[in-house]
């Protein structure tokens, strides 16, 4: 039992540390506030769906199970029109056919609306071998 509480206790401080650590940038890379983040984050979504825009978010390796998980809570309790680019065989496919850099960019070539000015595009990087980990861009 004590083994279990300590491992809990881990998992817990884990998290913590993780959540106080974070770092939010703006879309040029620059870091700011967490809480202007979210604050960014929630204006940008709420306009999104006033214009019947789209939302893409993009995630790689842990990353892309996060963006998975933030489409769905666009989708169902913020009603947006949101995808995640994760598919596993849109991205070792572009990645072997082209090249890793462009296997987000050619999923954005063909599924957002060039004539749309309403999109959001969040890339979340948390994957160490990255150059800019735990950046997040729109």
């Amino acid at each position: 039992m004590r083994a279990a509480a300590e491992l809990w206790t881990g998992y817990t401080d884990t998290i913590t540390a993780g959540l106080r650590d974070v770092i939010v940038t703006d879309g040029a890379g620059t870091s700011i506030p967490a809480q202007d983040g979210i604050a960014q984050w929630v204006a940008m979504t709420h306009a999104v769906r006033r214009r019947d825009g789209q939302l893409f978010i993009i995630g790689n390796g842990w990353s892309a199970a996060m963006a998975s998980h933030m489409v769905t809570d666009a989708i169902a309790l913020a009603h947006l029109r949101a995808n995640a680019l994760n598919d596993p065989t849109m991205l070792t496919a572009a990645a072997n056919d082209l090249s890793f850099e462009q296997t987000f960019t050619l999923q954005l070539e063909h599924l957002a609306r060039p004539e749309s000015a309403h999109q959001v595009v969040l890339h979340y990087w948390f994957d160490q071998h990255l150059d800019h980990p735990g950046q997040g861009a729109v």
